[in-house]
């Protein structure tokens, strides 16, 4: 049955332009702040110098290095030519164009309309109805209404008509009915899957609009047909219940949302082989200068660089070869700018290390053109000490990740500008694979030549087969390709002899720890550590016993274990300044907090976090090391001072002491990493165990599972990346460590007692703990 749909009304129609003229502000607002966020700004500069200094390099190096007595990989012909109109290859691309001109659609405008009305139509005909008997009959079957739908369409009708999201979700679910995912039969869609690029043409008109997919009306699937329309309405702002009311009307009565156009599509695709440029048949003046498989001449060097000369001053010649250059260069920074933004967001808003990126992987790779191309007989060992030195230092500043993408990108840059193949950046990529997958840690000078060895080998290898593949079986081919695998090995060796020499630079000029500088800080003798030992003693053998835990604790779960080492036997050196006001060096029966308020108190046991810091930085510490002295503690509550603070303001007659809880809490901030997490529980638990009496396995586990519920309901692990698995990894290894640091004393007591003591909530921090 059709709906007659009455004829908008002015104001009407003035409320739906200005919802448009609104709608496309804030398309162009939201557009404009995209535009506007650092990272797309950063990233667009980034594409653009990639692409100017990269194409700049290719022109420099203009083609495959080649020097006399080198078996030539190809032909080189004469670049100076004439030309004519290749007429079967220029007709061959016209039936390309023609076959890839796009398959046009316009809105099957009645159905859609129909639908529409119907839609926009239902939360009036049900408004102010509260029993279905009220409702037509075939209304109801049409949109299979039911008890509950009536109360749900309530908010979206009135007097005047649907509200105006109702419309807007509506235009929103016809449009994506023609625009995104139409509705197809079955001989059609077909003809639609196969085709490469579609389009439909507009209601009012104008260009048309690019179509991804389509749903196929003959599967008959009724469910797979509504689960389909309901993701198409909900995406168009309806929510679920109400959606799936939307979309009765087409499961019910489901036919074709678009309509194939044939003379617009003939008319594509006429104008697509019309726009075809004639194939240019090249007829070189010396149609071979060196022919693949030749041993080349010092003769035939010259005239190739004569014709690459007169090829460069012709005019406008290689100005479309840079122009493809650039643009495919451009491509593959905003592939890797794309990536950044999604997997390192922290790198793509900052300009410095972007630009640090920028230099490494341009710069790195000028090098290996530079040497390629003034001294071609090197150019596979260039290739490889530059691949596998930049891919190092990515994967020391950051991790193996980000070291293989820029590995790949170094190659493909060289590989491109030398105009070698695929094969040349695989082969000079693979020694950069090895070489970081051979850094799992790097805690001493070997770990450097184990992995320049491996890349060494892995180099030999690639580049043995790239010969197989490139150097043609002629003679003096076996000495040349043993000649370049034997340099690129020579090349990937010399990277790690060449990294373990800048490597300080390296740390000093990207700010980052090496797990040989841990290692050199775990030493004893390093003067903080000294001082820690000599002012605070306590303090010392606290941080060496939590240092132990947490490295269990986070190789446990996989996560660094040097780094949470070094990071715990420096947490606490900030005590260091103030050492008696801390219970673990002091003296029995002393207290330097007795006589003192607690909020002065409370300020020189938070204050050791800012002395840790200002001392990290003032030794020079590196800067991963700073989140573990700022957030051992997060923003927990000193809850022992805050308590004494409580108590003191009643004994002097307050009856609602008014001590906010927030000042009594440490500054922060949280844990952002899950070695700093393990740092804090390993810190919290094992001073709490030390206030207990008797350390029996029951009470420490207790105590343990008690912590860390206690800080993860606090907020305290909201930051860093710890998943409930890992959790629940890291208390089972410091209950652990715990009970062997207590020798795993046995109680004989009954297990009422011990599942009666008191929870570790009540039991002080040791920052917390005095000897009152």
């Amino acid at each position: 049955m059709f709906r007659l749909r009455s004829p908008p009304s002015a104001s009407s129609s003035r409320t739906r332009r200005e919802q448009v003229r609104r709608d496309a502000a804030g398309a162009w607002v939201e557009l404009r702040d995209t535009l506007q966020r650092p990272e797309i700004l950063y990233g667009a500069a980034f594409v653009l110098l990639l692409a100017v200094g990269g194409t700049l390099l290719a022109a420099w190096a203009w083609g495959a290095p080649v020097s006399v007595g080198m078996v030539a990989l190809r032909d080189e012909l004469n670049r100076v030519d004439y030309q004519v109109v290749n007429v079967a290859a220029t007709e061959a691309r016209r039936d390309e164009a023609r076959k890839a001109s796009p398959r046009i659609y316009r809105p099957n405008e009645t159905y859609l309309s129909r639908i529409g009305a119907a839609i926009e139509g239902l939360p009036v005909a049900t408004f102010e109805k509260s029993d279905l008997e009220t409702i037509d009959p075939s209304l109801r079957e049409e949109f299979g209404l039911g008890e509950n739908s009536l109360a749900r369409l309530q908010p979206f009708g009135g007097k005047e008509g649907p509200s105006s999201e109702w419309r807007l979700w509506t235009g929103r679910f016809l449009e994506s009915l023609w625009a995104e995912e139409p509705l197809l039969p079955g001989g059609e869609y077909q003809l639609f899957a196969t085709t490469l690029r579609k389009k439909a043409i507009p209601p009012a008109g104008g260009d048309p609009r690019p179509i991804r997919t389509a749903i196929n009306l003959a599967a008959g699937d009724a469910d797979a047909l509504q689960r389909a329309l309901l993701r198409l309405a909900e995406r168009a702002g309806f929510p679920g219940p109400v959606a799936r009311l939307a979309v009765m009307p087409i499961v019910r009565d489901p036919r074709p949302t678009v309509l194939y156009d044939a003379d617009r599509s003939e008319q594509g695709a006429a104008a697509a082989a019309a726009a075809v440029e004639p194939v240019m048949r090249q007829h070189p003046r010396n149609e071979v200068i060196v022919a693949r498989g030749d041993r080349v001449t010092a003769e035939q060097m010259l005239l190739l660089q004569q014709s690459r000369a007169q090829a460069q001053r012709s005019a406008g010649s290689p100005v479309l070869r840079w122009v493809g250059f650039g643009g495919l260069l451009a491509a593959l920074g905003a592939i890797l700018v794309g990536w950044l933004i999604g997997v390192y967001p922290g790198v793509s808003r900052n300009p410095g290390r972007l630009l640090g990126l920028l230099v490494l992987t341009l710069g790195v790779a000028a090098l290996a053109v530079v040497g390629a191309v003034e001294l071609p007989r090197i150019g596979a060992g260039a290739a490889a000490i530059c691949v596998v030195c930049a891919a190092i230092v990515a994967r020391l500043c950051y991790d193996r990740g980000f070291g293989m993408v820029v590995a790949v990108a170094v190659a493909a840059i060289v590989a491109a500008s030398l105009g070698r193949g695929v094969g040349f950046a695989i082969a000079a990529a693979v020694p950069g694979f090895v070489a970081i997958a051979s850094l799992r840690e790097l805690r001493h000078r070997a770990c450097l030549m184990r992995a320049g060895g491996r890349a060494a080998f892995a180099a030999f290898v690639s580049f043995l087969l790239l010969g197989f593949l490139e150097v043609p079986s002629v003679a003096g081919a076996w000495p040349q390709r043993f000649e370049q695998s034997l340099l690129a090995a020579a090349g990937a060796l010399a990277a790690g002899f060449l990294m373990l020499g800048i490597l300080p630079s390296i740390e000093r000029l990207f700010d980052v720890a090496t797990g040989l500088t841990l290692s050199e800080l775990r030493d004893p003798r390093h003067p903080l550590l000294r001082m820690l030992q000599q002012r605070a003693p306590g303090t010392y053998s606290h941080s060496l016993q939590i240092a132990t835990i947490a490295e269990a604790a986070a190789e446990a779960i996989g996560a660094d274990g040097l780094l949470v080492y070094v990071g715990a036997l420096y947490h606490d050196i900030g005590k260091s300044n103030k050492p008696d006001y801390f219970i673990e060096n002091q003296s029995p029966g002393f207290n330097r907090h007795e006589k003192l308020n607690p909020k002065l108190s409370l300020l020189v046991i938070v204050g050791h976090v800012k002395d840790g810091v200002a001392l990290a930085r003032a030794h020079g510490l590196p800067r991963v090391l700073h989140h573990f002295i700022e957030s051992h503690h997060g923003t927990t509550l000193v809850e022992y001072f805050y308590r004494a603070a409580q108590s003191r303001a009643e004994a002097l007659g307050d009856e609602q002491p008014r001590i906010a809880e927030f000042e009594f809490r440490y500054p922060g901030p949280k844990p952002r990493t899950p070695e700093a997490a393990i740092l804090m529980l390993a810190d919290a638990s094992e001073s709490a165990s030390r206030a207990m009496q008797e350390p029996a396995a029951a009470r420490l586990e207790n105590l343990v599972r008690t912590l860390s519920r206690n800080r993860l309901e606090d907020g305290q692990f909201d930051d860093c990346s710890l998943t409930f698995r890992q959790l629940r990894t890291i208390e089972d290894s410091i209950i652990k460590s715990l009970i062997a640091l207590h020798h795993g004393r046995i109680s004989y007591q009954s297990t009422a007692a011990e599942t009666d003591a008191p929870t570790p909530a009540a039991e002080p921090d040791a920052t917390e703990r005095t000897a009152a």
